[in-house]
């Protein structure tokens, strides 16, 4: 990603980092840090959810380092949409719209197993995500439907 855009923000995807650090940690805790790690993402700004993540920490540390460690692991990549406009912070603070589209383009890749050129390639590109996109708006996918479209 930094080759082709080097300028770019990286975001990782809190729903990924939340179920790491809940996979980490012991059965009767998970509800708790779940909630927890819920309330540091729900922050408005940077600031706000590198002290809650202090509270976190200081909370859970002696309980539950693995899943702490595993939280702490470059989560200032977990909150870099709270720089960005409140109206698309929704959007980009996970990727499973995004692997929506991926999985779609994969199952309609895997049957083919091979293209006779990159043209074919692009043609199969294209018509997929344009089909996507065509459901998207008519609401056919709705639970995708507010990441993409509102507010734009």
């Amino acid at each position: 990603m930094q080759t082709v855009f080097p300028y770019a923000e990286q975001q990782v995807c809190i729903f990924h980092k939340k179920m790491d650090a809940i996979n980490k940690s012991s059965c009767e805790n998970r509800d708790e840090i779940g909630k927890d790690i819920d309330w540091i993402y729900s922050s408005n700004t940077k600031e706000e959810a590198l002290n809650r993540l202090k509270e976190f920490n200081k909370k859970w540390k002696r309980k539950e380092s693995p899943a702490v460690r595993s939280l702490n692991f470059r989560f200032i990549m977990t909150i870099k949409f709270l720089e960005f406009d409140k109206t698309i912070q929704k959007r980009i603070r996970t990727n499973n719209p995004l692997e929506r589209y991926i999985e779609e383009i994969r199952r309609r890749i895997i049957p083919m197993r091979s293209f006779n050129s990159y043209e074919s390639l692009d043609r199969l590109l294209f018509g997929t995500i344009n089909v996507i996109n065509v459901n998207l708006r008519e609401g056919i996918y709705s639970r995708c439907n507010s990441y993409f479209f509102n507010n734009f």
